[in-house]
């Protein structure tokens, strides 16, 4: 018969080293542990909370991809990127509200001379995000490849 508590105690073990570098649990309530260090969390209006399970602050992201690209980089201590992606999702997020208002905008306006104002600043609005979403899955890819990295046994640079 196995021993349950060398089981749990063997888990917790293998938790705390290098299985921890590669571990996200799916857990049943719908959030996800990362790595033993931090905890995300799905609501309803459609945001992911990163909460870090050492400290009390949180951080909001519009997309799980982007809490765990978050999650990975802050892992790695790589500050100034963990801002830009929280600076990223937020941007593109409101970029994608003036973009919706625009084209309503658009679709309301009588004279030419409206619509081209609209259709002008519509373009605009895609074009900085477009480049903005780039600018993140550059960030994305980054962290795929870390995270593969540590399958193969090779560290990020």
């Amino acid at each position: 018969m196995i021993d349950q508590k060398k089981i749990e105690k063997f888990l917790a073990k293998q938790l705390n080293s290098e299985l921890s570098e590669v571990f996200i649990v799916d857990c049943e309530d719908g959030s996800y542990e990362l790595f033993n260090k931090y905890r995300v969390e799905p609501h309803p209006s459609g945001v992911f909370k990163v909460i870090p399970l050492t400290v009390t602050e949180e951080h909001i992201f519009s997309s799980k991809k982007n809490a765990f690209t978050w999650c990975i980089f802050d892992k790695y201590k790589k500050i100034t990127e963990t801002k830009r992606i929280e600076e990223l999702d937020l941007l593109i997020s409101s970029l994608d509200l003036i973009i919706a208002q625009q084209k309503k905008l658009l679709g309301k306006a009588k004279d030419n001379d409206t619509k081209l104002i609209f259709l002008a600043k519509l373009q605009e609005g895609k074009r900085k995000r477009t480049a903005m979403v780039n600018e993140i899955n550059n960030y994305i890819n980054i962290s795929r490849h870390w995270q593969s990295s540590k399958f193969t046994n090779t560290q990020p640079k």
